[in-house]
């Protein structure tokens, strides 16, 4: 990795920040980010209305959503990685990256059993929604060995519990705002499809905020998920900015070459 090649400013960024690059960068990328989101959410959408029937139980559909969530986000954390740190994205690459044995490995047993545990446990969620935060992209773009993937996250995880958490607020209401005001959205769509428009703000039927009974909920949820993702992937890079000292190599890279240009002259 070439700090030098990086495509984005490297310093230290507010929760704000954050939050206007990951609308920035949706705007850069728009086409590559939304082919990446529609190629998990195609068949996860479909796997809710043949497959999985709707649940009235809010736990339920929580434990679907938190197993679901990385691997829907998946692709869009390959995309960003390869266009962060390679300036251009290669198809290739990324079944190499995804079809990696330790890629993999990490994968099912972090991202599936682990996540499946702490779910079914109750007590261990929290784990999932902090201790994990930054699992995603420590084991799609870093690719530690299976041993030092946990380890590598308690580095991240290290002294950022209070920042950790008030990303996942923020996390947590972008997604009750997004899922909003896209399900109000996709609802007024399909109803002037269906030739009776009636497209209006309304409040949560309680028993449509959990069910998800239809396509519009459900591509709303999902894609307010990806962008989710891309808000996450900014996080991430802001924690290793700040850990790791980016800003501060750069600068020292900077005043090297200068002294080294004018010692030659």
């Amino acid at each position: 990795m070439h700090l030098d090649e990086i495509r984005l400013a490297i310093r230290p960024r507010n929760i704000l920040e954050c939050l206007d690059l990951a609308f920035l960068f949706w705007g850069r990328h728009f086409l590559g980010l939304t082919i990446a989101a529609a190629l998990a959410l195609f068949p996860v959408i479909w796997l809710h209305l043949v497959w999985l029937a709707p649940s009235e139980n809010p736990y339920i559909f929580l434990l679907y959503a938190c197993m679901e969530a990385p691997w829907v986000t998946l692709p869009i954390t390959i995309y960003l990685g390869q266009i962060t740190f390679s300036q251009r994205f290669s198809i290739k690459k990324a079944f190499q990256t995804f079809f990696a044995p330790r890629v993999f490995i990490s994968l099912f047993l972090f991202l599936v059993l682990l996540r499946f545990i702490c779910l079914i446990t109750i007590v261990l969620f929290p784990m999932v929604l902090l201790g994990m935060y930054y699992l995603n992209p420590i084991i799609l773009l870093e690719q530690p060995s299976v041993t030092q993937v946990w380890s590598r996250r308690s580095a991240m995880n290290s002294r950022t519990l209070a920042r950790i958490l008030a990303f996942v607020v923020t996390d947590f209401c972008i997604l009750v705002a997004g899922y909003y005001f896209l399900s109000q959205l996709f609802r007024g769509i399909s109803s002037l499809w269906d030739g009776h428009y009636t497209f209006k703000l309304s409040s949560f039927p309680a028993e449509e905020w959990w069910t998800l009974v239809g396509w519009e909920e459900l591509l709303a949820f999902w894609l307010t998920m990806c962008f989710i993702a891309v808000f996450r992937f900014i996080t991430y890079l802001d924690c290793r900015i700040r850990r790791e000292g980016w800003d501060v190599e750069l600068k020292l890279r900077a005043e090297a070459s200068h002294f080294a240009h004018r010692e030659s002259a």
